[in-house]
């Protein structure tokens, strides 16, 4: 959970706003996703998902991308001055620069061995987003610099909604310690998250960048509100 959080917007004009935001990333393992796209675009330019200047810079920051199975099958590190390189998200095997647009509300594993800001600075996604989620783990949050409630966050009309959907929160060890699961008419309850144990609805509020990994037994459909 972000321990700061700053926004501030520089212009206005219609209903896209451009602005910064400053977060506070913990230390250990938290799931992160950008809360501006580009201008012009759905996307946010991996170059502007930037560490601030107290980071190590010497591969102790690192990106994981996580694969279908939940495994950590690719590594970004940030480098910078401390390891001779421009600040930036290199490959960890190469030390090469990695170029990359993240879709709205596509999320990341990130570990970090101290707190560390990260910085971003874009516009604002003004208009709801759905996702397609494949068949598996995927992780997505919410790309926005407010806070949303986490009941806005929908599945679509062909979820199973019989806990096979379900999202998973966890903690700074990367361990699961919280789950919780879609369930719909299919399981005689009011589309919503739930507690897996109690089967209690969670009542939540998602912080600017927050992302959860999400296990699916079937392609998925994820309804994402507008920030505005």
């Amino acid at each position: 959970r972000a321990t700061m959080t700053a926004f501030s917007a520089d212009s206005i004009e219609s209903t896209t706003v451009v602005g910064y935001q400053t977060l506070t990333i913990p230390a250990g393992f938290s799931l992160w996703t950008p809360t501006f796209v580009d201008v012009n675009a759905e996307t946010f330019d991996l170059a502007n998902f930037k560490l601030g200047d107290e980071a190590l810079g010497d591969s102790s920051e690192q990106i994981q991308v996580l694969n279908a199975d939940g495994i950590n099958n690719e590594t970004w590190v940030w480098l910078n001055k401390n390891a001779g390189m421009t600040p930036g998200w290199y490959d960890i095997n190469t030390w090469e620069p990695i170029t990359k647009s993240i879709s709205v509300g596509t999320g990341y594993l990130i570990n970090v061995t101290a707190p560390v800001t990260l910085e971003m600075k874009g516009v604002v996604f003004s208009q709801q987003r759905t996702m397609t989620l494949p068949a598996g783990f995927n992780v997505f949050g919410n790309s926005s610099p407010v806070e949303i409630a986490l009941a806005s966050i929908k599945l679509g009309a062909n979820a199973l909604g019989d806990c096979s959907e379900q999202i998973q929160v966890l903690d700074a060890d990367g361990i699961n310690n919280e789950t919780w699961i879609w369930l719909n008419e299919n399981a005689g309850m009011t589309p919503g998250w739930y507690d897996i144990n109690t089967w209690e609805p969670v009542v939540k509020t998602v912080d600017p960048g927050q992302a959860f990994l999400f296990n699916a037994t079937q392609d998925s459909s994820v309804t994402l509100p507008s920030a505005l």
